[in-house]
């Protein structure tokens, strides 16, 4: 039985791999800002205490550090792509994490929407890995067009 190329790239180790840490990260990224998010709705009139600034700024940099494991797992698809030699399954690897990621992205539009949050905030450290994942399609495709017009 032969197996096509959409599956083999799933059952790919370093695939899975990806794919479960970047929705682990961001998991734990859009829980921490549904919190702040929660906590923010809760302090009433114009002043805050110290207390919740600490509470509200310790929550900001724990979700800091969630959004700079994604900025490095994007970052680590690429160096991961220069030891990978088939041309097919680098790009059915980034096609396939462009995939999950807009997924991600949709899932923290809807739950921004249910958790009555913030929706920049929950989809903001999706910006990178897509963009990141755009640019090298964009990027293959005009290595394509210079292979087909070489005067181009």
């Amino acid at each position: 039985m032969k197996i096509n190329g959409t599956q083999n790239i799933i059952k790919s180790s370093i695939f899975r791999l990806f794919m479960i840490i970047a929705a682990c990260i961001y998991v734990a990224y859009v829980s921490i800002e549904i919190y702040k998010a929660t906590i923010s709705r809760s302090i009433v009139g114009p002043q805050i205490t110290e207390a919740e600034f600490m509470q509200l700024h310790s929550l900001t940099n724990y979700s800091l550090i969630f959004e700079y494991g994604l900025f490095f797992l994007a970052v680590a698809s690429l160096v991961v792509l220069f030891f990978i030699k088939s041309g097919s399954f680098k790009k059915r690897f980034m096609a396939s994490l462009l995939v999950v990621f807009i997924v991600l992205w949709i899932l923290g539009a809807i739950l921004s929407w249910i958790f009555n949050a913030p929706v920049g905030n929950l989809t903001q450290p999706l910006l990178f890995p897509v963009a990141v994942t755009v640019c090298y399609f964009v990027v293959k495709g005009f290595r394509s067009l210079r292979n087909l017009y070489p005067k181009f």
